[in-house]
């Protein structure tokens, strides 16, 4: 949890040389020496109760943890303590709170790159995997990714179902450039009409060539991409 600060007090450090470089008038350099005070309250309230839900977010996990391993449900165990572990080291929680430190204003601006991979947040379920060769295209089956754009690779995407038809909601938290797996068959799918265009990327599988689409979204968004009944569209965005 002390990463999280250091962010914190990395952010607020970064601001006050980049004021001085900018050569500030006086009448605001003195107004932000004036918000220091205020602002490092603000900072110290934020991690002391960032702290308290982390421990929430431990204890829920445990106990989660042992009912699983009670139950004899080990597969469920396995992701639990592993999510468990996540949390103790501050992970989970530092990668939950990201978007809204690299945007603390919510507008989806400050610090965005418009060319940049978007954030997102799933509706769905879905396992989320870092996309590579060899990585599996689906969360229901053993088909593997065969080869993925070199400009993509190592970025997130929703491992969705194959032949389980299902929409999934997008939620962009961090504006920049959101990239779509095109799903098959493609009836019903206008995703021109959400904006998307094409691209020259596309992913390989065992079920095919899939091609990629592209968005410029703002942070506060909603998409909703419709299934499809073979292969659902998935979303490839930027990993934490």
């Amino acid at each position: 949890m002390p990463a999280i600060l250091a962010v914190l007090l990395a952010w607020f450090a970064a601001l006050a040389v980049a004021t001085a470089a900018d050569e500030l008038p006086k009448v605001a350099r003195d107004q932000l020496d004036n918000s220091g005070p205020a602002l490092a309250k603000a900072f110290g309230d934020f991690r002391k109760r960032l702290l308290e839900e982390n421990a929430k977010l431990v204890a829920t996990l445990q106990k989660a943890l042992e009912k699983a391993t009670k139950a004899g449900n080990f597969d469920e165990a396995v992701a639990v303590k592993k999510a468990l572990e996540q949390a103790k080291s501050g992970e989970l929680m530092r990668a939950f709170i990201a978007p809204a430190l690299a945007d603390p204003f919510g507008d989806g601006t400050l610090g965005a790159d418009p060319d940049g991979p978007a954030v997102v947040t799933l509706s769905t379920g879905d396992p989320v995997g870092n996309l590579a060769a060899n990585q599996p295209a689906y969360s229901n089956r053993d088909y593997l990714f065969s080869a993925v754009p070199a400009a993509l690779q190592g970025f997130s995407y929703a491992k969705r179902p194959f032949k389980e038809p299902a929409a999934c909601t997008l939620k962009v938290v961090g504006g920049g450039v959101l990239y779509v797996v095109v799903g098959t068959p493609p009836d019903g799918l206008d995703l021109p009409a959400l904006g998307f265009v094409a691209t020259d990327m596309s992913v390989k599988c065992t079920t095919g060539h899939l091609p990629i689409v592209k968005k410029q979204v703002r942070a506060g968004e909603t998409i909703v991409l419709p299934a499809s009944a073979v292969t659902n569209s998935f979303p490839i965005w930027k990993a934490k």
